[in-house]
């Protein structure tokens, strides 16, 4: 009775927010509004979820798929064993639960964003080309906010994948912690060096679209002048030129890992992006800032002062 209540409560809610504003853009005759961004929404839920969902089912099954036929006695082992006994009759229904699960949740932070889906569907130019790129500034304004929340989207996507292969490869036996034999099988390792790469290669897509956010941060962006500081252009743009190469370097090495499935030289490539995205991205413009930008007396655009 307590669950029937609390879903009779939480659908009125819903239904008297839905026609509450419904009948205010019927009163300012606005309808097609409410209509569009109503569609948007659904639309927006609907395709990200069932992308999360979809991509979340079909690891699973290929992580299920690609398990050991033997794992070796070890009292680990021995103590998932009990574990997968009691998961196997419902592995199909526990795969559905997380997939819709993870779909419901990626769906209603994706229908959050439907202005910045409808800004970008919509875009208009602006007529006025950042110097700097080349860029309509319209650019700025529709494109640049909507790539952004696909690459976080597509961030979250690769992330959970990988927390699902983690997870079913180590309670199938594909993965250990006390190996008797080898700690991963060539197919868990074929998979998260897929991923892996995957992700590295996303980052480089990432630090690619970080040069134009560049233009936006001092909010200035007008005829003439791109936005963009000193420090910017003579630091950070190529700190982020060269972060986007070493990660399109070391999403190869991880794909090259799938076949050749040796961690040294892959794992060697992901510290040298992590170092270098400490030295090249933070320790270098913080040194242009200190000793070129303060010493010289160099003002934002790059004029020095006499």
């Amino acid at each position: 009775f307590r669950r029937v209540l609390f879903r009779s409560v939480g659908a009125f809610v819903l239904f008297t927010g839905f026609y509450t504003d419904w009948l205010w853009f019927v009163s300012v005759d606005k309808t097609e509004v409410f209509t569009t961004s109503l569609l948007t929404r659904v639309l927006m839920f609907a395709v990200f979820g069932a992308v999360m969902a979809i991509v979340i089912a079909l690891v699973m099954w290929i992580a299920w798929r690609t398990r050991p036929t033997f794992r070796g006695m070890t009292p680990e082992q021995a103590s998932l064993e009990r574990y997968r006994i009691a998961i196997e009759p419902h592995r199909r229904k526990i795969t559905a639960i997380v997939a819709l699960g993870l779909g419901v949740i990626a769906g209603l932070t994706a229908s959050g964003e439907w202005g910045t889906y409808l800004l970008w569907r919509n875009a208009t130019p602006f007529g006025v080309k950042d110097p700097q790129f080349g860029l309509d500034l319209s650019f700025y304004t529709f494109t640049l906010p909507f790539v952004r929340f696909v690459l976080g989207f597509a961030f979250t996507l690769i992330l959970m994948t990988i927390v699902v292969v983690v997870v079913v490869q180590y309670i199938y036996g594909g993965l250990r912690l006390q190996p008797k034999g080898d700690r991963a099988t060539a197919a868990a390792q074929a998979q998260l060096s897929l991923l892996l790469g995957l992700l590295v290669l996303l980052k480089a897509v990432s630090y690619w679209f970080d040069r134009f956010a560049l233009a936006t941060q001092s909010q200035q962006l007008v005829a003439g002048f791109t936005g963009l500081k000193y420090v910017d252009v003579n630091a950070v743009l190529p700190a982020l030129n060269v972060l986007a190469a070493i990660s399109v370097l070391v999403a190869f090495l991880f794909f090259f890992n799938v076949f050749r499935r040796h961690w040294v030289i892959p794992v060697i490539g992901a510290v040298l992006l992590l170092a270098s995205s400490i030295v090249v991205g933070t320790i270098y413009p913080m040194l242009v800032q200190q000793f070129q930008v303060r010493l010289l007396n160099i003002d934002e655009i790059g004029r020095a002062h006499v």
